[in-house]
């Protein structure tokens, strides 16, 4: 989902969870300031784009170092989870 206002995203999100409790919002934000309203709002994984670019470039770069695809994807998990604790992450 991209949506240019945060308040409407946060309803859209709301709606969307209601008519169907097991969908995966993917929502993306233009930094980290209202990660926690979508997060709480039902977002199941939400990409500030000051965290996207900088964790993109770092799983390229494990890749090209000679990391596995599975093992960057890993360790990209790990340092999202780290920089925002208030999502939960879908499975695999």
């Amino acid at each position: 989902m991209l949506v240019n206002n945060w308040h409407r995203s946060v309803r859209i999100i709301r709606e969307a969870k209601r008519l169907n409790p097991a969908i995966h919002v993917i929502a993306s934000l233009r930094d980290d300031a209202h990660l926690g309203e979508l997060a709480q709002a039902g977002a199941a994984h939400v990409f500030p784009e000051n965290y996207a670019a900088g964790l993109g470039l770092g799983a390229q770069a494990l890749m090209t170092l000679g990391m596995s695809a599975d093992d960057a994807t890993d360790r990209i998990r790990a340092m999202r989870a780290q920089l925002s604790p208030d999502l939960q992450i879908v499975p695999r």
